[in-house]
């Protein structure tokens, strides 16, 4: 039968796509800009409606809130052009750290001028100017109109002005920013996975080489698992210690990234082969 043609040794020594010239691979290219949680983020610091990714719920598109209703009727004072205007400038922005340096502008500490009780009975040093950008000029607002023009909460200024400190700098946003290395396997760990996967029996195919011709395959009956249990066994020939052995899902991960088909295309056979492959399984039958 002219199925897959196999052989002892492997016919690739590195059967990686971007060793072998071929931008060919089982693991899809990631597009991170199209994970959900990246989207949903976009999304949120751009004041759009989005899906919370822990609670599932569709969370509402930002929106300028009332008024202050002040003594000094800072929304009147603005006019509803320009409240608009700051308020689509501000989401327009689109990026958590660069909304963080904005709000450091726009909200200033001051000494307390004048205090209304002893000063050895008042906790308050500093108050909060709060200001936005009209034309050229800036206009000093009440954190209430603040507040409801850009359609943020307190406690996000607060946050700002507190990792600020005395540095001037605004803070940068580090949640997410670990790499999950906790679980990243070393590189002498990964080695011995490449290795492995390196000595698999692999196969090319008969009919479709031309179509492919750096893709492998693995022999018969071979499955992801099964080179991982083999993956177990070897590591315990070398003496290996426990924990040097990488889990199925890093060594599934790492398998991905090599061009290796579970099985060779039912194309591989012939139709001689395979009426003399029924003949046989026929034979066989006959009592």
């Amino acid at each position: 039968m002219a199925s897959a043609s196999t052989s002892t040794t492997n016919p690739v020594a590195d059967v990686r796509p971007e060793a072998a010239g071929e931008e060919v691979s089982l693991k899809r290219k990631k597009n991170e800009a199209e994970w959900k949680k990246n989207v949903a983020k976009a999304r949120k610091n751009s004041g759009k409606e989005y899906i919370s990714r822990s609670t599932g719920k569709v969370m509402a598109a930002r929106r300028v809130r009332d008024p202050c209703g002040c003594p000094k009727s800072c929304f009147d004072k603005l006019g509803e052009e320009a409240v608009r205007s700051i308020f689509t400038e501000y989401w327009n922005i689109g990026e958590f750290n660069a909304q963080s340096a904005y709000l450091l502008t726009r909200v200033k500490s001051k000494e307390v001028k004048k205090r209304r009780v002893a000063a050895e009975g008042s906790r308050r040093s500093a108050t909060l100017e709060y200001t936005v950008h009209v034309g050229e000029r800036n206009v000093v607002v009440c954190k209430k109109a603040f507040l409801n023009i850009h359609d943020i909460g307190d406690r996000r200024v607060l946050n700002v002005l507190k990792k600020t400190g005395d540095t001037g700098v605004a803070p940068v946003d580090r949640r997410g920013s670990h790499g999950h290395t906790h679980n990243k396997p070393a590189e002498d760990v990964k080695q011995l996975g490449h290795d492995h996967i390196k000595s698999l029996p692999l196969c090319s195919s008969h009919y479709s080489r031309a179509k492919s011709r750096h893709r492998l395959y693995l022999p018969p009956g071979y499955t992801q698992q099964h080179c991982y249990s083999l993956f177990q066994l070897w590591c315990e020939g070398k003496d290996v210690p426990a924990d040097k052995v990488m889990n199925f899902d890093a060594y599934r991960r790492m398998f991905t990234t090599y061009n290796i088909g579970q099985s060779p295309p039912k194309v591989d056979t012939c139709s001689t082969c395979d009426k003399l492959v029924i003949e046989l399984e026929a034979a066989t039958e006959e009592p």
